[in-house]
């Protein structure tokens, strides 16, 4: 299967390991992180085709940090 630079940068960033105290929403121990893996893709390539001089990329957790339940 053919891979772009940003479907293999999110693919890195799935394998990620994290503290026990801490989780990776992007990560392929959740069935629900496929969405959010192909979201972060989606945002990257239309990026990617503005152009952008600057881009920042962070969570935003909620009050309960970024645990899914």
């Amino acid at each position: 299967m053919f891979q772009t630079e940003i479907e293999k940068f999110v693919d890195e960033l799935a394998k990620v390991d994290v503290p026990s105290d801490a989780k990776n929403p992007w990560d392929f121990s959740n069935p629900n992180n496929v969405i959010r893996r192909q979201n972060l893709i989606g945002y990257f390539k239309k990026m990617h085709a503005l152009k952008p001089i600057v881009l920042l990329v962070g969570e935003a957790p909620g009050y309960r940090g970024c645990g899914m339940l």
